[in-house]
């Protein structure tokens, strides 16, 4: 992990891009020890409905994740922690694709509405390697049965034989793309206990801008084209 901008201090909000085919880089920075973060304790949020698998809410506490629910997000603010989001969500898992950045998050809400409410500073989080670490399969049949998914919340990323056997190796051969994650400036946040629409707009399109000027400085040669955010 790499610190690009400000030293950070506090709690912080940190937004995660790409969520990528299973938002891996989330989990292993927040679920594991692995990594340095300036400020502790953090909480990673994952999908709610996750949470409905037997035994899934042990091994998620034990992980450091809570589900993606408004007030157990401000509720973690509120007592000190930071906290991970995957912005884009469960769509985004449409546009994973090798050395792109396509991000589906142009008319998110929420997590800029809990920044405003409790006065948390949004710190933009790229990791360069999240969409190389699954390639998932196209077939055409699959497309509607995703779709009709995706209106109820959910997707089924389905790996392609070459991506599967290359997690099969990896006891003996590491994989050909490390996760790289670089951490951005933090971008302070005004308390508005009620803010508008114009407010939460506002502080989202601020956020843009910072995350843009993110991934423009430290983007790898392979990745030749611009953000996009859709």
């Amino acid at each position: 992990m790499e610190y690009q901008g400000l030293e950070l201090d506090g709690k912080n909000i940190f937004l995660f891009h790409p969520h990528g085919a299973f938002s891996i880089a989330n989990m292993i920075h927040v679920g594991t020890s692995v990594t340095d973060w300036k400020h502790r304790p953090i909480k990673g949020t994952i999908l709610n409905k996750l949470f409905w698998f037997p035994f899934a809410k042990e091994i998620f506490d034990a992980m450091n994740l809570v589900p993606s629910n408004y007030q157990i997000m401000k509720s973690v603010l509120e007592e000190g922690n930071s906290l991970t989001i995957c912005l884009g969500g469960v769509k985004e898992i449409l546009f994973t694709e090798p050395n792109t950045m396509k991000l589906s998050i142009k008319n998110k809400r929420g997590a800029f509405r809990l920044a405003l409410e409790t006065g948390t500073p949004l710190v933009p989080v790229i990791s360069y390697g999240e969409n190389e670490l699954f390639e998932l399969s196209k077939q055409s049949w699959l497309e509607p049965v995703q779709q009709l998914l995706i209106q109820c919340g959910l997707y089924m990323p389905i790996p392609t034989i070459k991506s599967c056997k290359s997690w099969f190796a990896i006891p003996w051969v590491p994989l050909d793309s490390p996760i790289r994650t670089v951490i951005g400036n933090p971008l302070k946040v005004v308390q508005i206990e009620d803010p508008s629409e114009d407010d939460i707009i506002e502080l989202r399109e601020k956020y843009f801008k910072g995350l843009n000027d993110l991934y423009n400085e430290t983007k790898p040669k392979s990745y030749a084209g611009d953000l996009k955010i859709v």
